[in-house]
């Protein structure tokens, strides 16, 4: 028998479930963790208040609640301590002409295209055409705190939890002494014309000594315009991030990107910082900061795919700074 809802002083509550439905593509622009979903925000605010009455939400995050509150005929009050939030909720709810979008879309791409693609520019080893790169697995050289030798993550041992050296020693995964690229994915138009697979790109795995030399090369560009430097990855009583586990190296913003990457977005996001329509700005920069996990080290390689060969896709996980996974998706093309 199914209850009817309950009254109490008067007011009558909702006490059934309500089934969650999936994000509507406004919900999907920009990433952002714990949103709620919109249709059961959406009818609690119908349940509880009148059209022309105000919601207010104190903790916006990335503003489901003002914004159902406003498609419902209410008035919102969003407050956030995180600009982010109050930024996203702000640029979902803002008209923008789509028209005039695009064309600052192909400005863009019309000037900085070429300068990117030539970071990201290799030579086909099949064909030897120049070609671009899709993607780099890279993996963590760890430094052995006993013999102080330096290992590449795939030639660690695994026993259980941990982690050991040749010498027997248990590794400290946080002891990140260098990276190195272990697989390039790529796309030789060309070789892909002839092939009868049916896949993006061609993935190298061998024979990588001269990459490896041309993004050592790239690692020591300079880079051209701004960039968060030393922004640092704490909390504003100054402790780190992911507190009760091991201390990782990496704790500024721009050890969560390659050199490489940090050119190519300092480039783009200057580009950006020159439209002169403020809302058509805004919402570039809401675009482009929606796509920053996608060229930085917040990528663990999905294994299972990788091992079968296939792209190792990219997934933006919460333990931003766990260094027990090793293997990462980085520099992915921006276009």
């Amino acid at each position: 028998m199914v209850k009817g809802p309950k009254k109490e002083l008067g007011v009558v509550h909702i006490d059934h479930a309500i089934s969650p439905q999936a994000h509507t593509p406004m919900y999907l622009m920009h990433k952002y963790w714990a949103r709620k979903p919109h249709n059961v925000v959406g009818e609690y605010i119908e349940h509880y208040s009148e059209k022309g009455e105000i919601v207010l939400d104190p903790f916006v995050g990335s503003g489901v609640t003002a914004i159902e509150a406003l498609r419902r005929g209410r008035k919102a009050i969003a407050i956030d301590l995180d600009p982010i939030s109050t930024f996203i909720t702000r640029m979902t709810l803002r008209p923008i002409n789509l028209k005039k979008f695009k064309e600052a879309f192909k400005r863009i791409e019309h000037s900085v295209r070429g300068q990117i693609e030539s970071l990201y520019s290799m030579t086909c080893p099949s064909c030897g055409s120049k070609c671009q790169e899709a993607y780099v697995v890279w993996q963590d050289i760890i430094k052995c705190q006993k013999c102080g030798k330096e290992i590449p993550f795939s030639k660690v041992k695994v026993e259980k939890n941990s982690y050991l050296c040749s010498c027997g020693a248990a590794l400290d995964t946080s002891q990140v002494v260098a990276e190195e690229p272990i697989e390039i994915g790529y796309c030789c138009e060309k070789c892909l014309s002839k092939s009868e697979a049916r896949v993006r790109f061609q993935i190298k795995k061998e024979n990588l000594e001269s990459d490896r030399n041309r993004l050592s090369e790239i690692s020591k560009m300079k880079i051209p315009y701004w960039y968060p430097k030393n922004a640092r990855l704490t909390y504003s009583n100054g402790s780190q991030f992911k507190e009760g586990t091991h201390q990782d190296k990496r704790t500024t913003i721009e050890d969560l990107f390659t050199r490489r990457s940090l050119v190519a977005l300092s480039i783009l996001y200057q580009e950006i910082n020159e439209i002169e329509d403020d809302d058509i700005r805004d919402l570039m920069k809401l675009v482009f900061s929606s796509n920053l996990h996608n060229v930085s080290k917040l990528n663990p390689v999905h294994q299972p795919r990788w091992k079968k060969g296939q792209h190792p896709s990219t997934s933006w996980i919460v333990q931003i700074l766990d260094s027990s996974s090793s293997s990462r998706v980085v520099d992915m093309v921006l276009f």
